[in-house]
């Protein structure tokens, strides 16, 4: 397995494992779990600074200062990573059309609060999670070793 590939397999996982504890520390803030999403506070970013040391660490790419060609090992890693970033332009620019019709409803007064935490939490899957699953299965689609 290329350097490239361990990267990107490495920060799909943490990824999905930091942005679920953002997603759940939003929710449990929402119900009223003030104790709860203080723990899931604390969890996100010692997640985060965790994944970040390791990532400067294991690969030499400071996450804070990367350009993408930091962390591409050669030609046909760029080739695959110009390849997955031109299908994901495509679906980042729904994303943003979204947001605009999901914030229709959040900020509507005549809506619950229940309903407003759902609407928020379901963009906030659509918009992270997913799109970490599809750079994932983008690159594994598109790396035939």
């Amino acid at each position: 397995m290329s350097k490239t590939k361990q990267f990107v397999r490495f920060t799909f996982y943490w990824k999905l494992l930091w942005q679920s504890l953002a997603i759940a520390m939003v929710i449990f803030e929402a119900f009223n779990h003030k104790d709860l999403a203080w723990y899931l506070t604390l969890a996100f970013f010692f997640t985060y600074l965790a994944g970040t040391y390791i990532v400067s660490q294991r690969f030499g790419v400071n996450l804070l200062s990367a350009k993408q060609s930091d962390y591409i090992a050669d030609e046909r890693d760029a080739a695959i990573a110009e390849k997955v970033n031109r299908t994901m332009k495509y679906n980042r620019d729904h994303m943003a059309f979204s947001l605009i019709i999901v914030g229709m409803f959040v900020f509507n007064p005549m809506n619950d609060t229940w309903m407003k935490v759902l609407m928020f939490v379901a963009y906030m899957i659509m918009a992270m999670i997913f799109s970490n699953v599809e750079y994932y299965y983008l690159w594994n689609k598109f790396d035939k070793d």
